[in-house]
């Protein structure tokens, strides 16, 4: 009785096994480019809930950074910024990889259209990255999950997976999508510049020319005016003026670029996030990307009015590294999920204009104390210098240090 027992178990096993294949490895004739996205729900309840309380709860989007990371903020949170959970999408913003820009114009168009926006953390409460500036979570947009959906695209492959609670269906996708050669598994980038060498031109010719330019290899020289975290502002004189621009080194210190510097630069330029409401930078560089010339060179900043700073008006100060005079601080924000802040300062003629504080500069006062709220500054008279860059389509000077602040209080 066992041996029977055990041989009709043995039996409904094995009919049980095409079953179970046909779930995991769906039929190669109808192939279904998001197979295992379509068929992937979430389980967890989202309603009412908060994405730091909770783990999940739904975010509106604030800006895409690039095909694995976006700027979100829930009903009672500041901007915050998630790296999407399984994926490494190619590079697009310190970095210049084949299938980059289409992997970040993929996630950018999805976010950007979507109807409701979930986070959903790995566990009960988000985590932060290695970098511990980004929270990691599970994108779900409008009930699919984007994170997979990308893998499924051909824009990743799964990454970082194992382990976590769509360990499987991520797998299974990764190597199923393998199998069509698409995108970064064979096809060649139509957007990618191929080439080893950069056109050089001046930054006169490149920031009034920008489109002819956009997502190619160039070669520039300027002056580095400021650094912010380890990437730079250059800036240089031509015909009919002078031009700046950012120079994005990402999480890599650049040994020269050093304030004072005068140097070549190798690169690709790009858009950060996009043409429309950001700005031109170069990226895409390494050390030996770059060519130190000079050393020592004085840099100072041009006085402008807030007048003066309006981009619809001036659009190609952008990277210029400026100054103003005898602003008002009214008003700020500090960043929940890092040490960046805003301030908001008022001139005589009651115009407001922001300056920005990132995470990666650490203001430090004369008694060498770190700055982490903007309320340091509040109802101050002050004069500031910085380089311009661009947020919301609007100019805002970046802070590199204390001693760019002058008190006249």
């Amino acid at each position: 009785m066992a041996f029977r027992k055990f041989a009709l178990f043995l039996l409904l096993a094995v009919f049980a096994l095409p079953l179970a294949a046909c779930e995991v490895t769906p039929p190669d004739e109808e192939w279904e480019t998001l197979y295992y996205t379509n068929r992937t729900t979430l389980e967890r309840d989202y309603v009412g809930k908060d994405f730091f309380q909770h783990g999940i709860g739904v975010v509106t989007l604030v800006a895409p950074v690039d095909g694995d990371t976006a700027t979100f903020k829930t009903a009672t949170s500041d901007p915050f910024r998630v790296r999407f959970l399984g994926i490494d999408t190619p590079e697009s913003t310190f970095r210049f990889d084949p299938w980059g820009k289409p992997s970040s114009d993929f996630t950018k168009n999805k976010l950007q259209n979507a109807g409701v926006i979930v986070l959903e953390a790995e566990g009960n409460s988000p985590l932060l990255d290695s970098t511990g500036s980004r929270y990691l979570a599970w994108i779900w947009v409008d009930g699919k999950l984007l994170n997979l959906e990308i893998v499924e695209e051909s824009y990743s492959t799964a990454k970082g997976v194992s382990g976590s609670r769509y360990q499987d269906v991520f797998f299974a996708a990764d190597m199923r999508t393998q199998t069509q050669k698409k995108r970064i598994w064979g096809e060649t980038d139509p957007t990618f510049d191929y080439s080893k060498e950069g056109t050089q031109i001046t930054l006169e010719e490149l920031r009034t020319n920008e489109s002819a330019y956009l997502g190619l290899k160039i070669a520039v020289t300027g002056t580095v005016t400021r650094l912010i975290g380890f990437s730079a502002y250059i800036e240089d004189c031509g015909e009919t003026g002078c031009y700046g621009i950012y120079v994005y080194a990402g999480f890599t210190r650049m040994t020269k670029l050093q304030v004072g510097n005068r140097v070549a630069i190798d690169g690709t330029l790009v858009y950060f996030p996009d043409p429309e409401t950001g700005a031109p930078q170069v990226t895409d560089i390494t050390d030996r990307k770059i060519t130190l010339i000079s050393s020592g060179n004085a840099v100072s900043p041009v006085v402008f009015t807030i007048d003066q700073l309006n981009k619809q008006d001036n659009p190609l100060l952008s990277g210029r590294f400026v100054k103003l005079e005898n602003v008002v601080v009214t008003s700020g924000y500090n960043t929940a999920s890092n040490n960046a802040y805003t301030l908001y300062v008022k001139d005589s003629l009651n115009r407001e204009f922001t300056i920005r504080i990132n995470d990666d500069v650490a203001i430090r006062d004369l008694q060498n104390n770190r700055i982490t709220d903007w309320n340091h500054f509040k109802d101050k008279t002050i004069s500031v210098s910085g380089p311009l860059s661009i947020y919301n389509n609007q100019y805002q000077i970046m802070l590199a240090s204390y001693g760019d602040v002058t008190f006249h209080d």
